[in-house]
C-alpha cells in the first residue's frame, strides 16, 4: 500500500478521535521521521505564520485551529503534543501526517514532552497501554524516534524572532551552538 493511503487512514481515524491503525501508523512515523531528519536543527521561517503552543493531547483544538489556518497561513507547532489530554495519540498522529502532507506550510518543534523519559510518565504510556495493547511499548519507542527527529527551534524573520518551547539553557549560548546539536537524542 502506498504511503497516501496510510496517511488517509490516520486522518480518517483520528478525525473520528480513534487511535490510529497499528500498520497505517507505523508508515506515517517512518516517513515523517525521514522529512523531520532532512529538516535543519534551527528552521528558518517567514510569515505569514501562526504560531501555537502546548496541545498536549488536544484534538479538538488541532483540528479547529488547521481547518481555520492551514490554507492561508504556515503553522508552527512549539511542541508538547502529547501528555495529560485524553487524545494524544491522535494528535501527535494528526500532526505527523500534516506534516507529510504539507512538509512546506506545517513546521513542528521539539518540546519538553518529545522525550521518552517524560511521555512514559505523565500519561502518553499509558494511553498507549489503553488504545493500543501489547504494541504499546513498540510505539511508545517508535513515536519517540521520530519526535527525537523534532528540530528545536525556528528562527522567524524577518522579525528575527526565536520560536521555541522553553527557555534557552545557558550552557547553549549562541544559535549557532544551538543548531549543531545531533537529532535523534532520546533524552
Amino acid at each position: 500500500m502506498s504511503l497516501l493511503h496510510h496517511l488517509k487512514k490516520v486522518f480518517e481515524d483520528c478525525k473520528s478521535s480513534s487511535a490510529p491503525d497499528y500498520t497505517n501508523l507505523v508508515q506515517v512515523l517512518k516517513a515523517a521521521e525521514k522529512i523531520l531528519l532532512s529538516e535543519p536543527q534551527i528552521l528558518i521561517l517567514r510569515e505569514p505564520v501562526v504560531i501555537v503552543g502546548d496541545l498536549h493531547g488536544d484534538l479538538e483544538a488541532v483540528l479547529k485551529i488547521t481547518g481555520r489556518h492551514l490554507e492561508s497561513y504556515k503553522l508552527v507547532f512549539l511542541g508538547d503534543y502529547v501528555d495529560r489530554g485524553n487524545f494524544s495519540i491522535e494528535t501527535v498522529s494528526y500532526l505527523l501526517a500534516l506534516k507529510l502532507l504539507y512538509p512546506e506550510r506545517v513546521f513542528l518543534l521539539r518540546g519538553n514532552h518529545e522525550a521518552i523519559l517524560v511521555n512514559q510518565s505523565y500519561g502518553f504510556y499509558y494511553e498507549l497501554v489503553k488504545k493500543m495493547g501489547r504494541k504499546a511499548f513498540e510505539l511508545l519507542v517508535r513515536f519517540n524516534e521520530t519526535l527525537s527527529a523534532l528540530p528545536y527551534a525556528a528562527l522567524l524573520k524577518p522579525y528575527r524572532l526565536l520560536l521555541i518551547h522553553g527557555g534557552i539553557p545557558t550552557s547553549l549560548p549562541s544559535l549557532k551552538e544551538r543548531a549543531r546539536l545531533p537529532k535523534n537524542r532520546h533524552a
